[in-house]
């Protein structure tokens, strides 16, 4: 039997989240659930003449506030006493609700109309209201909710991850009976995330909404500020039920590896079944080792997703089966393996498009096809059972060498005069990017000039906004800016390059180097983007010397691109250096 893998954090996330859920739970009992119920059941007692003895409206240093006081009254010819007022207990700033009571027991104590309401079967029982406070039930039934489904979800989750690390395990060690139904898809929960991350949005801020008529009529504006959240959460809900409807559509996806676990030093593969489902064209797939790690602490804890490695792919059809498959270097590390912060996880993605039938008609849909397994990989060189035909293997590394020219050249203009290679990494090559980092620094900075505004008049916390949101706004246009502007000039002759920065066309500096040796050129990894969850990764060209290291391309997305690119350089830097080609 397999180890149990995590248990001892599983049992400390199931104890973490039944903390918050019984928070959540007594919260909403007293707040909620007891005075609904005390509530109903005085509908049926008896009002009565009651005399106050005492009546008082009291704070605390926070604030807040409630109604304490006694009073006299009798019934069936007995006479009682009580200190009851509400059904709700404890101070509490939440509406009005105290004041108002206040004033309202004044004007009946002035009149000599104070009522009270007894239980006609325990006639010692009696209070002075027996209101339902809405804003009260907003409030403890928001925390109930949040608080509860917070924890909920982290027991949920904790005993879920458990159970995965039990499974990859086994999985690891080779057991095929832990995998009786196939690796299900990483979509296949994506909604619920998304549900349960806009319904915090939405759920924490409600209670704020209660407050905006009157903020806004004493004239603080800045409390629209508030309606943000419930904006986001919106948008996430939305984004949770479309991924729910995509998914349905097609209907899941289980995973079936094979070689058993997948090999660092060996291959990664296996299918998926399309279940009458073909593609309109062949599906790229994605093989992705990625370090999953978390840093900083309380509020500045980040969780960082590292690629160390990925590789793409065409999917090999095959009868009703999509087949999938990789040769991977044995330098990667395994899953889970020991000596990384956090953890080692292999994610294998395939995406394009697929012709769906629909029930009770003959027509398909073209529906787009994203999926994601997270797939167990141990160290070793194992292969799989099935293997790609030659003539598929052949025809897709000559594709591929044949793509990385292609991308090159289309990336990095590129011009031969007699032993000079010109390399020209043009400036707004990656506009899209530049625009959209532009676009949301001119947002983040308006967003900020804004609540200075309303800082200005409302001041407290309001503060805070502007100098957060400036600063990052001002930050994130100036690298659209300049990414837009920037472009690389590069001469490669035998022995020798040089390159020109400019910016906006204007050239800002110069460099040469002499070249010696092949092992000068080196690709550089200068970003990761994830976009719609794929990562797309951007290289540079440099070369070394004693004293600098200058760059002769840059922003080449794709690292077979980049060799290629290196390639044509040591074809013309190094041509005198033939013993030295063998890279």
């Amino acid at each position: 039997m397999a180890k149990r893998a995590g248990s001892g954090k599983s049992i400390g996330g199931l104890l973490f989240g039944l903390f918050f859920l019984l928070g959540g739970l007594v919260a909403g009992y007293f707040s909620v659930l007891k005075p609904l119920g005390q509530t109903a059941l005085a509908m049926a007692w008896q009002p009565v003449p009651a005399q106050m003895s005492e009546l008082q409206l009291k704070f605390n240093k926070d604030s807040a506030s409630k109604v304490v006081g006694r009073y006299e009254y009798q019934y069936a010819g007995q006479t009682y006493q009580s200190g009851r007022i509400s059904f709700y207990a404890g101070y509490d700033n939440v509406g009005d609700y105290w004041e108002q009571l206040y004033r309202h027991l004044q004007r009946q104590q002035e009149t000599g109309q104070v009522t009270a309401w007894v239980n006609p079967h325990q006639p010692d029982e009696a209070v002075l209201d027996r209101s339902v406070r809405v804003p009260m039930l907003v409030f403890g039934g928001v925390f109930m909710l949040l608080f509860g489904g917070i924890g909920a979800g982290i027991m949920v989750w904790s005993w879920r991850a458990d159970r995965r690390g039990e499974q990859e395990q086994r999985l690891l060690a080779g057991e095929h009976s832990a995998l009786p139904a196939g690796i299900a898809s990483n979509e296949r929960h994506s909604g619920w995330l998304l549900y349960g991350i806009g319904a915090t949005f939405i759920l924490i801020t409600s209670p704020a909404w209660w407050a905006l008529p009157d903020e806004l009529g004493k004239g603080n504006h800045g409390i629209l500020a508030v309606l943000i959240f419930p904006l986001i959460g919106a948008g996430l809900v939305l984004a949770g039920w479309l991924s729910f409807r995509g998914y349905k559509r097609i209907g899941p996806t289980p995973f079936f590896p094979d070689p058993l676990p997948g090999y660092a030093g060996g291959q990664v593969g296996g299918y998926f079944e399309l279940d009458g489902r073909s593609p309109v064209s062949r599906l790229r797939c994605r093989l992705e080792c990625v370090h999953v790690y978390s840093s900083g602490s309380s509020k500045n804890r980040r969780t960082h997703r590292d690629v160390l490695w990925q590789e793409e792919r065409l999917a090999i059809p095959e009868h009703d089966r999509m087949y999938m498959q990789f040769e991977v270097p044995e330098e990667l590390p395994a899953s889970g393996a020991p000596g990384y912060r956090g953890s080692i996880l292999w994610t294998l993605t395939c995406e394009g498009e697929l012709r769906v039938p629909q029930p009770n008609s003959d027509t398909r849909l073209r529906l787009p096809l994203s999926r994601s397994w997270t797939i167990p990989v141990a160290a070793g060189a194992g292969r799989a059972q099935w293997q790609a035909p030659t003539s598929v293997q052949q025809q897709e590394q000559q594709q591929r060498r044949q793509q990385a020219a292609e991308s090159a050249t289309r990336q990095i203009a590129a011009r031969q005069q007699g032993d000079t290679l010109q390399l020209h990494s043009a400036a707004a090559r990656n506009a899209g990017t530049s625009v959209l980092f532009m676009l949301m620094g001119l947002l983040f900075a308006g967003i900020g000039i804004f609540m200075l505004q309303v800082a200005r008049d409302d001041g407290g916390m309001l503060w805070l906004f502007p100098l957060l949101f400036t600063p990052m706004g001002l930050l994130v246009l100036w690298l659209g800016v300049s990414s837009l502007g920037r472009s690389l000039e590069a001469d490669i002759r035998p022995g020798q390059v040089r390159m020109v920065r400019r910016f906006m066309g204007r050239p800002l500096y110069q460099r040469q180097a002499q070249l010696r040796s092949p092992e000068q050129l080196q690709v550089e990894l200068t970003m990761t983007a994830n976009m719609n969850g794929k990562v797309t990764e951007y290289f540079r060209v440099v070369a070394t010397d004693e004293q600098r290291k200058l760059v002769l391309a840059e922003s080449i997305a794709g690292r077979e691109a980049a060799e290629q690119i290196r390639q044509n350089i040591i074809a013309v830097a190094c041509q005198d250096l033939t013993a030295e080609l063998i890279i």
